[in-house]
């Protein structure tokens, strides 16, 4: 079944579009280009979608051992062939709030209290 182009507004006015799942640029895929081109877009995309696997917020960084595990789950994945993977959702405002109030510099117990109210005021309890 023929998708419709999925035009992101930021970029695809100027011709970066993507249909079926392959990516165009003014309307040329990558078979379009010549060789070297595909190498150094295969080397620049395996850069680019491994190290968006250590993005984290300055709040709740990863350790070294969580940059490891995104390291080697990454590798599987690309041996696996990048079979099709659900999206992780967003955590919602109440998760992100609790997480940012834990990962302060106050101290523990005005931690704990300030996640308490939050659990009060959504009446939802926070379990990390």
């Amino acid at each position: 079944m023929e998708k419709t182009a999925k035009i992101n507004e930021k970029y695809g006015t100027y011709g970066l579009t993507k249909v079926n799942n392959v990516t165009t640029l003014l309307n040329h895929g990558i078979e379009d280009y010549p060789q070297e081109t595909k190498d150094y877009l295969a080397n620049y995309g395996m850069f680019v979608a491994a190290s968006r696997t250590h993005a984290a917020t300055k709040e709740c960084p990863l350790t070294d051992d969580e940059k490891k595990q995104a390291f080697i789950d990454i590798d599987q994945w690309f041996m696996d062939g990048c079979p099709e993977r659900k999206r992780a959702t967003k955590a919602d405002a109440f998760t992100t709030a609790c997480r940012k109030v834990m990962a302060s510099d106050q101290p523990l117990k005005v931690r704990q209290a300030t996640v308490k109210a939050l659990e009060a005021a959504y009446g939802r309890q926070f379990d990390e």
